[in-house]
């Protein structure tokens, strides 16, 4: 599904591989911050939260579609990246947070 490499930034879906750009003058913090921006702003998350959104709801918040996907993610730091990049891309985060909840 995806996977976040941290050493190089480097977030590899079933799609694409994307290097992500970061300023070196920021702290991590920051850096993480820009990370999730990035990742939020991609097309392809862009269109899966959307898609998600659109649809119809099967469970509250669609807690049932971001869990699916979440789950896929083994590391559990980068799980919590990809569900604030989904919330950031307008993801209902109820549904985010609850499926990050069960999935732990």
């Amino acid at each position: 599904m995806n996977d976040i490499e941290p050493k190089t930034g480097t977030l590899s879906t079933m799609h694409k591989t994307s290097a992500i750009m970061l300023d070196s003058t920021l702290s991590d913090a920051e850096k993480l911050d820009q990370v999730i921006d990035q990742l939020a702003a991609d097309s392809d998350t862009q269109e899966l939260v959307q898609t998600i959104e659109s649809g119809v709801k099967t469970t509250a918040g669609n807690y049932g579609r971001y869990m699916s996907l979440l789950s896929g993610i083994k590391d559990k730091n980068a799980r919590l990246i990809m569900s604030e990049a989904f919330i950031r891309a307008g993801a209902d985060s109820s549904g985010v947070n609850a499926a990050m909840k069960i999935i732990g």
